[in-house]
């Protein structure tokens, strides 16, 4: 699932050419998390959200073109 991210996340900022990247996930989704982490992105904010099995906490990240190109060179 990491490397597809990637690939989704480098369409994003490069073909797409878009400058920030936000994504929402439930706070209990500890793969989708780990992810985040890995591909250098921030959590900016917590909110209860309703999901189809109810209410979870709805984590909000964020990472801009910048910081996602220059990830690897520090």
């Amino acid at each position: 699932m990491g490397e597809a991210c990637e690939k989704v996340t480098d369409y994003w900022f490069h073909i797409l050419e878009q400058p920030i990247l936000r994504t929402q996930k439930a706070s209990i989704n500890q793969g989708s998390k780990k992810i985040s982490l890995a591909q250098g992105a921030r959590l900016i904010k917590i909110e209860e959200k309703e999901y189809v099995s109810g209410k979870y906490d709805c984590e909000f990240w964020e990472i801009t073109k910048d910081e996602w190109c220059n990830r690897n060179r520090q």
